[in-house]
């Protein structure tokens, strides 16, 4: 359950059912058909979706899929005494981009600046890092170049669900053929367009509508 928010929405977390799924044959054959993997760092908390994560990831590097991390940490999630940057390193090693919040840097990191915070998640092996920075728009870096993109949003209703609103705009782009700066692009106005909206889920248009409105 979360909060509706004009900022980042606090989340009030009742688990049972969803660290309880588990790998299968079909789960399997549905990654191979795919062209890309994404995941939480939220089911990596528990097993065994900590374990299904895992392979589910062997099978997309074994079947050359793009993979994509949204490292949403929460500490309620995790252990105390687990160390969550050792497995965050050991996670990013497997995949290609990861999206974080500045909240979702400072809560793994402890508050920093930006550009550290980036430096932070590229040094631990990261190939792309998107991070989006609420009104102040965001930053994507591979290491060698950096692009600022400012926000999109014109109004803001709720920010629940923008985050995967960006994902779903970038990872549609992407397979349609777009560039990835483009593709950013197309999930920032993805965004945009849900902000406007309360709940996660809203109605999108078609993703080609959205360069008559933003771009």
């Amino acid at each position: 359950m979360i909060t509706k928010s004009k900022y980042t929405p606090t989340p009030i977390f009742y688990r049972d059912a969803d660290y309880h799924l588990k790998f299968s044959d079909q789960l399997a054959r549905g990654i191979k058909d795919s062209n890309i993997l994404h995941f939480s760092y939220w089911p990596l908390s528990m097993d065994p979706a900590k374990e299904t994560i895992e392979k589910c990831i062997e099978v997309a590097e074994a079947n050359h899929l793009l993979i994509g991390l949204d490292p949403n940490y929460h500490p309620k999630l995790w252990k105390n005494d687990e160390n969550h940057i050792d497995y965050l390193e050991y996670i990013i090693s497997k995949v290609d981009i990861v999206k974080p919040s500045m909240d979702d840097a400072n809560r793994l990191f402890g508050k920093d600046t930006v550009d550290n915070h980036l430096k932070k998640i590229l040094d631990l092996g990261a190939k792309l890092v998107v991070m989006t920075l609420g009104e102040d728009g965001a930053i994507a870096s591979n290491g060698d170049e950096t692009i600022t993109f400012n926000s999109l949003a014109t109004k803001i209703v709720d920010t629940t669900g923008a985050g995967d609103a960006f994902w779903s705009g970038f990872y549609a782009a992407l397979i349609k053929g777009y560039t990835v700066k483009k593709a950013l692009q197309f999930g920032f106005a993805v965004s945009a367009y849900k902000l406007k909206f309360t709940g996660a889920v809203v109605e999108l248009p078609e993703l080609e509508n959205f360069k008559d409105m933003y771009f």
